[in-house]
């Protein structure tokens, strides 16, 4: 096919991918991995000399993507479905990076050995670990200290409640490998080391002084968020409103902020007059960016993709953004393999290939459908061309990780992403010109509250429209049936052809979503096995449901299980609470003074009972 001859960077992707899926299927150690390294070498070479570029290029791809693969299997445990509780264990190690700090916990990824009795010394791993009480104990800790402690240790969970996270896939994507908690009067500081991520928490420190000196307060998570990555401090309504109408990226540095950094800088380099001299400057300053930033995926994707762009600029050579796009991914996946696993990192990557691959059909499709040739309606038709192009592709991925299908997202982004790309512009200048006035910094910092501030109103405005997004299982299906939909009715030659198509669409969707809902049974009893306890969900009638906490065993201070409140706090049934023990009995205290429930500690006699019924051998828990 054409497409993959004019772009080789394409078809190498496709390959190594396909090699990785390939070597998923095997396991194989250091050793063997060297000798088929080897014989692909001398395979490919052969080829060569035999002018047969398409083999060797076909066995040396397929090669990359097994290595990748092995990679990743080094990377995940295979570990029994069954929740595995937390034990004591030995952490020596050094903070590599501060993930969340408030004044009384923080949380950060620790890079060293564990000890536990159990198993043999565990070296050269990661573990998430989750320091508690500083409100009593504080003690300083920055990236770059060497730290040991006692702590309670575990493996990450899969996901089992549709509130909580996969911690096994978000494990995976940052090359962690076990989670733990600490108290911090058990915490002892070994040494301190003043290394790049010490640097680099001092340089956000004084951003977030900055930050909380000119803007205003409702404002400062999100300002945090776009100049350092850190979307720890923005308010947790905001970012599901802005979820809903599917622009929640732009509260987080993806590969927008970046994108928009690398247009700054380019102008801003604009008197550097040696080509070469100016592509230092700018990988410099792009690479800054994206370290400082926390080294996000999507940034380091669009960070790459920016260099290698300005890198063909520099040689003047003509490539298509597809094959830049392609050897950014390829870049990224062979250097950080576990970034594969990143949902941020697929979103980016899927949104920029879904703009190369439909925007310029989408933008010709737009244009025989509005029959109209002038400056504004050009801009409006190329906006919403690229935001479908992004969407299409990416909703699938959004419905599947969060449950959440916006029907309203390519308006909302063709509204809010030139808001907030201005917005961080204005940031940046605000707090660089407060070192040299502070009222010039207060203006900028205005602008930016005020576009802030509008976007807000903006989203919460769209909100209000009927049916704007979907939540629940069904938006996976919708949302696959809505992007293969509209790919097929914009990659339509003429306005009869799109008009025709979109009908065909529509009813396709309609009959597909009327089989689904028939054939699905909404008042099913669902069984959700926690670490404490397990919850049983029975629906008593069609908006009332009886749920039972049970404990394992018995728990004198329970910790608090927030997926569960969130689950029970946005679940619109009327609900009916059993429970048998002090986990029931908190996660009960937590729910009554927040929304209306009934109730009750289960007695023995009605466990019995509730066992006959239920045919169960075993005791309840």
């Amino acid at each position: 096919m054409k497409i993959f001859t004019n772009n080789p960077a394409l078809k190498l992707l496709i390959i190594i991918i396909l090699g990785i899926i390939i070597g998923n299927n095997y396991d194989v150690n250091d050793a063997i991995l060297l000798y088929i390294i080897i014989l692909a070498v001398i395979i490919s070479f052969i080829f060569v000399l035999f002018k047969k570029i398409f083999p060797a290029y076909l066995i040396l791809g397929l090669t990359i993507g097994f290595c990748i693969s092995a990679q990743l299997n080094q990377l995940s445990f295979n570990t029994p479905n069954k929740i595995i509780p937390t034990s004591s264990a030995l952490l020596e190690g050094r903070i590599v990076k501060t993930l969340k700090k408030t004044s009384y916990s923080y949380r950060c990824i620790v890079e060293g050995k564990v000890d536990h009795k159990a198993l043999p010394l565990i070296k050269n791993t990661n573990v998430i670990l989750n320091i508690k009480g500083l409100n009593k104990n504080p003690i300083e800790l920055f990236a770059g200290n060497d730290i040991a402690c006692p702590v309670k240790i575990r493996l990450p969970h899969k996901a089992v409640l549709p509130t909580e996270i996969n911690e096994e896939q978000y494990a995976a994507s940052i090359d962690v490998q076990w989670i733990a908690d600490a108290s911090a009067k058990k915490i002892s500081i070994i040494r301190r080391h003043n290394d790049i991520n010490f640097y680099r928490e001092l340089v956000v420190s004084e951003i977030e002084r900055k930050i909380d000196l000119l803007f205003s307060e409702k404002n400062f998570g999100i300002i945090l968020a776009l100049l350092t990555g850190d979307q720890t401090r923005v308010p947790q309504t905001l970012r599901r409103d802005f979820s809903l109408t599917g622009t929640t990226h732009v509260l987080s540095v993806s590969g927008l902020h970046v994108g928009v950094i690398a247009a700054v800088l380019f102008i801003l380099l604009g008197f550097v007059r040696m080509k070469w001299l100016k592509l230092v400057f700018f990988t410099i300053l792009v690479s800054a960016f994206v370290v400082m930033t926390g080294m996000q995926p999507p940034a380091i994707r669009a960070g790459i993709m920016a260099v290698i762009a300005l890198l063909i600029n520099t040689t003047q050579r003509r490539v298509s953004a597809i094959n830049v796009i392609a050897l950014s991914i390829i870049l990224v996946i062979i250097f950080s393999p576990n970034l594969i696993y990143s949902m941020g990192f697929q979103m980016s990557a899927a949104a920029m290939l879904g703009i190369a691959f439909l925007y310029h059909p989408f933008r010709k499709a737009l244009l025989n459908l509005i029959k109209l040739d002038n400056k504004v309606s050009n801009y409006i038709i190329s906006s919403i061309a690229i935001t479908f192009s992004a969407s299409i592709i990416v909703s699938p991925i959004v419905a599947y990780y969060f449950k959440v299908f916006s029907i309203i997202s390519p308006i909302a982004n063709i509204f809010i992403i030139p808001l907030y790309s201005i917005a961080m512009i204005f940031a940046l200048m605000a707090v660089g010109l407060s070192y040299i006035s502070t009222w010039l910094g207060l203006a900028y910092a205005s602008s930016t509250d005020f576009l802030i501030a509008l976007s807000v109103w903006l989203n919460k405005f769209l909100l209000k429209i009927p049916l704007s997004s979907l939540e629940g299982n069904i938006t996976i299906l919708f949302s696959v049936l809505i992007s293969i939909g509209l790919i097929y009715a914009l990659l339509s030659n003429s306005r009869k052809q799109l008009l025709f198509r979109l009908g065909i669409s529509v009813c396709v969707c309609y009959m597909s979503l009327a089989l689904y809902n028939g054939t699905t049974d909404k008042r099913e009893i669902k069984i959700y096995p926690r670490e404490n306890y397990v919850a049983a969900f029975v629906p008593i009638s069609e908006n009332k449901t009886f749920i039972l906490l049970s404990d394992r065993k018995p728990a004198q201070y329970p910790s608090r299980d927030y997926s569960m409140e969130r689950l029970l706090l946005e679940n619109p049934d009327s609900l009916v609470i059993g429970y048998t023990g002090n986990v029931g009995i908190n996660i009960t205290d937590k729910l009554k003074y927040r929304r209306s429930i009934q109730h009750f500690p289960v007695s023995l006699d009605l466990q019995i009972k509730i066992e006959k019924v239920l045919n169960i051998e075993t005791h309840l828990p």
